[in-house]
């Protein structure tokens, strides 16, 4: 979709990417990586799956979600300490779900972010759960960010379609890095080059070029594979960090939310988060460089947009 937003006093159209209605329960750009790995499980005919993060995690969210609907069991490992609970909504709808599915969903509250280790070390010895597939942080791993390519290559057809001119930058939420990654393999394997920018949700410590560089090696690595040649730096040129929207950190919501959410509820037909888009949707428009205002620029939107229950 397109939309006319006001970015630094000036009136821009932006091409929306909305990944709020990319499934039928829980939309968000986690469909396209639990489409890879739940199709791992269930092909190799595995238990369950087990997930760890943050409560206010959409990856944590959508999985538990996604895996009552394939009939698969799950472990969620959960903390919450350190993170901001004014907007936390989606916590009652979990504990519903783990109520009322309470032989397939397990959720454990670890506290906080440095007993995951703790737990996850007994959950890998742990005979018992042998037959579960541990995803990572927000699944982004080589092979699920083939998933977000294939999110590119969608959009650019959605381009096609609809007559529009083909992005030259892309803003997108970034955390873990699967969906930025993958975002720059599909521009760079469909020729179109367009710029990735990851709007930074989480610490440097977290999201930063060595992480996501070793995301973009370990995946292209697959494709060399099967033959497919891949110019590796020329790949790394291809998206670039900002941390100017990232605030007080995961999970601290910015001042400019409320107003964000309103304007996108009420005049621009989608919704954001405070934790992800909405943090992408502030650089968009408070922090995004001036060359960038005669460009044309699509903006990622990674939050669900389907009421759950």
């Amino acid at each position: 979709m397109t939309c006319k937003i006001k970015i630094k006093n000036i009136i821009k159209t932006v091409y929306i990417k909305d990944e709020g209605q990319s499934d039928d329960i829980y939309g968000g750009n986690k469909t396209r990586v639990l489409e890879i790995k739940l199709a791992e499980a269930i092909n190799n005919k595995k238990k369950g799956i087990i997930v760890y993060g943050a409560y206010t995690s959409s990856f944590v969210q959508q999985s538990i979600l996604q895996a009552v609907k394939h009939n698969l069991y799950i472990i969620a490992l959960v903390f919450r300490k350190g993170i901001k609970d004014k907007y936390e909504t989606d916590e009652n709808i979990l504990k519903n779900y783990e109520i009322n599915n309470t032989k397939l969903i397990k959720i454990i509250d670890v506290g906080n972010f440095y007993n995951l280790p703790i737990h996850l070390m007994k959950i890998k010895f742990n005979s018992e759960f042998k037959d579960y597939i541990l995803l990572k942080p927000g699944g982004s791993d080589k092979y699920s960010c083939f998933g977000h390519a294939n999110a590119y290559l969608e959009m650019l057809e959605q381009c096609s379609m609809q007559n529009l001119y083909l992005p030259e930058f892309v803003i997108v939420p970034a955390g873990t890095g699967g969906t930025l990654a993958g975002l720059v393999i599909g521009s760079y394997l469909s020729g179109i080059n367009s710029t990735i920018i990851g709007a930074c949700v989480v610490e440097r410590i977290l999201t930063n070029k060595f992480f996501i560089n070793r995301l973009l090696k370990n995946s292209t690595n697959l494709l060399k594979k099967i033959d497919i040649k891949i110019d590796y730096k020329k790949l790394t040129n291809l998206y670039n960090l900002k941390y100017e929207s990232l605030g007080k950190g995961y999970g601290h919501p910015l001042k400019s939310f409320e107003s964000l959410k309103n304007n996108c509820t009420n005049n621009l037909g989608f919704n954001i988060d405070y934790i992800y888009s909405g943090k992408a949707l502030d650089y968009l428009v408070f922090c995004m460089d001036d060359f960038l205002l005669d460009k044309n620029i699509l903006f990622w939107n990674t939050y669900n947009n389907n009421k759950i229950l």
